[in-house]
Order: structure tokens, then C-alpha cells, then sequence
């Protein structure tokens, strides 16, 4: 919750930056938002007890289902900035812990995340870690992309490739939510500009001032007077060519 909470404000402080405003981020539409509800209380659910290794799976099951659930929100947000790097971070993920039984956690990383702590986070893990996490086991598959990235003090923390890009994903789409949709500013400086003091003036100027004819080099200005009947003699009309 930590780290997404600080995606999140990284994302805030972005969009601000770059001209954007909480107001914009207000405004963000979200399709199939109940799938992203339905998938955290598959996360949340509690597992009961349950004879052998039953209960290990349902867990297992549970999960896969609450990341499959969260990909298909994601997946129809896609259109939006940033979720599709989150897609690929949960497909990771959903790839990594359906193959191991669950996410596998490297006893290095947690070495590295809790440093004298380390003892007590193995227990923890092993004693809570759940359908979700597990020491790293000789059999696990695709370890690069377990939990092998460690945060050390304060954050104490072990993530994997497809968490990274989670919280990256997340960063990018807050930031593309608060600067607005493409176009907003360019719009917002052009209207900024027809309301500018005096532009109106000088647009009603350029209507009325009439069009000047041009100049050529050593003659004057073009005779404006028009040409009257022709002359007539007091002897009258000459003759006839």
C-alpha cells in the first residue's frame, strides 16, 4: 500500500509539472471498474482450512482468479495512458505464480530488503506467506521474474519485474490523468489568446481597414478621379472619320 500510494503521488506531481491540475484528474472514465473490486476481494478472501494440501490450492486458485480478474479491467482500460504496462506486469505476475504454486521469494532479496530483520521475514513468510509467497525452491521456474528486487530501509521490501511495472504503470497513468487529454492545453492557450486584451480590436481593425494599393518605384499614387463625357468643341461634333 506504501508503494502504491507513492506511485500515486508521483504520478500527481508529474502531471503538475508538466502543466496539468487535480481537476483533470477528477475527470478520468473507467470501464469495467467492478472487475478491479472483484479482483481484490479474491485477493482478501480467507481460505479455509482444509484436509492435505486443499487448501494451498484453493489459495493458489483464488489468486490466479483475482489477477485474471484485475488483467480484464486493466485490458479494457488499455485506450488509456499506462495501462498497458500494467497489463504486462500482471501478466507476468499471473504467468510466474500459476507456474510456481504460487510467487516464489529469493532468500538473497530478503537478505538484501531486511538486513537484520532477516530472520524474523523468513519466519513471517513462512509461517503467513500463504497461497501468494514462498521461499525461492530448487524447483521454482522463471526465478528472473520472482520476487528477487529488494527494497531496503525503510521499505522493506521484495518485488518482482511485473510489480515494478505495476507501479510504473501506475505512476504514468495518474500523471496522464492529471495533465488532461491530448489537445486540452493547445485549446486552452488558443482561447486564452481570442480573449487577450485588444485582440478583438485588432481583428475588427484588419476588417475595416480597406486593402491599399501597391506602390511601383517613381510613379505616384493611382488617379482616383473618374473619367467624364467626352469633350465637345463650340464648333460641335468634327465630321465623321
Amino acid at each position: 500500500m506504501l508503494l502504491i500510494a507513492g506511485a500515486i503521488a508521483a504520478g500527481c506531481l508529474a502531471g503538475l509539472a508538466v502543466g496539468g491540475s487535480l481537476r483533470s484528474l477528477a475527470e478520468i472514465r473507467l470501464r469495467w471498474w467492478p472487475l478491479a473490486v472483484i479482483g481484490l476481494a479474491f485477493q482478501l478472501a480467507p481460505v479455509p482450512a482444509l484436509r492435505g494440501q486443499a487448501d494451498h490450492w484453493v489459495g493458489v486458485g483464488l489468486l490466479i482468479a483475482s489477477y485474471v480478474a484485475l488483467l480484464g479491467f486493466v485490458v479494457a482500460n488499455a485506450r488509456l495512458p499506462g495501462f498497458a504496462l500494467i497489463s504486462v506486469g500482471f501478466a507476468l505476475n499471473v504467468l510466474v505464480i500459476s507456474l510456481n504454486g504460487g510467487m516464489p521469494v529469493s532468500r538473497h532479496a530478503l537478505l538484501e530488503a531486511y538486513g537484520p530483520l532477516y530472520g524474523t521475514a523468513v519466519t513471517d513468510l513462512q509461517a503467513s506467506g500463504g497461497a501468494k509467497h514462498h521461499l525461492e525452491r530448487p524447483d521454482d521456474v522463471l526465478t528472473p521474474l520472482t520476487d528477487v528486487i529488494a527494497l531496503g530501509a525503510p521499505v522493506h521490501l521484495v518485488m518482482s519485474a511485473g510489480d515494478v511495472l505495476f507501479f510504473l504503470g501506475v505512476t504514468w497513468v495518474i500523471a496522464a490523468a492529471t495533465r488532461g487529454p491530448p489537445g486540452r492545453h493547445a485549446a486552452a492557450r488558443e482561447q486564452a489568446g481570442r480573449h487577450r486584451p485588444g485582440a478583438t480590436r485588432e481583428r475588427l481593425g484588419d476588417l475595416e481597414s480597406p486593402a491599399r494599393p501597391k506602390l511601383e518605384p517613381g510613379r505616384g499614387p493611382p488617379s482616383t478621379a473618374r473619367a467624364g463625357p467626352p469633350h465637345l468643341s463650340a464648333e460641335g461634333p468634327g465630321p465623321p472619320p
